[in-house]
């Protein structure tokens, strides 16, 4: 009985352990602390597979994310994809959606514009599917900013026009930052030094 009573404490402070290693590898990628980050879910990352598949799926969103930071796109994708099927299995839909937009960006320094229009419309779709408003403006900015590259200057209106009649409800002026420079970049291309000038600043 002692046995199974010590097994039973070392496998509850792993599964502690694991947890405080979990949270802590997100505060390092928040505070660009990529390469610690990814090691430590590296550590926890075979522990999560076989214990709680939502938590092995965020750490493979991670280490996406993480990968892109350090340049390396074709790993990122590897983990992205490995990790979208679980996402939707499981109804993350916030997970989902976002890995959708980290595939997109992928395909924008790729500049294979139209895939990267069509991954960042399916996250869009999933963030109005839960009604989140932040979520829906970042997929909004990110449709923005393609349309901006492909020089389709006519859909990115459209978009900046949406985002921008949101302004006076936006808590977060984070989610304003974005939009705003790409529209400042939209306008110099376009030739309207002025307003481009006065989004810029």
């Amino acid at each position: 009985m002692d046995g199974l009573l010590k097994d039973s404490l070392v496998l509850r402070n792993d599964s502690l352990l694991n947890y405080v290693k979990y949270r802590h590898s997100l505060y390092l990628l928040m505070t660009d602390e990529n390469i610690r980050s990814r090691a430590m879910i590296l550590e926890i990352l075979d522990y999560y597979e076989a214990n709680n598949r939502k938590r092995w799926t965020n750490l493979k969103s991670r280490l996406g994310t993480l990968a892109m930071r350090l340049g390396d796109y074709e790993l990122a994708q590897v983990h992205l994809e490995e990790a979208l099927p679980y996402a939707k299995q499981l109804e993350m839909n916030i997970t989902e959606g976002l890995i959708y937009l980290y595939i997109s960006n992928i395909y924008r320094f790729k500049s294979d514009f139209g895939e990267a229009y069509r991954k960042a419309e399916v996250a869009l779709q999933i963030f109005r599917k839960i009604n989140r408003e932040d979520w829906i403006l970042e997929a909004q900015t990110a449709l923005a900013h393609i349309s901006v590259l492909a020089k389709d200057y006519e859909g990115a209106a459209v978009y900046f026009e949406e985002i921008f009649s949101k302004e006076a409800d936006i808590s977060d002026d984070n989610f304003l930052v974005s939009p705003t420079l790409y529209a400042g970049f939209m306008n110099f291309e376009k030739g309207d030094i002025p307003l481009s000038k006065k989004q810029l600043r």
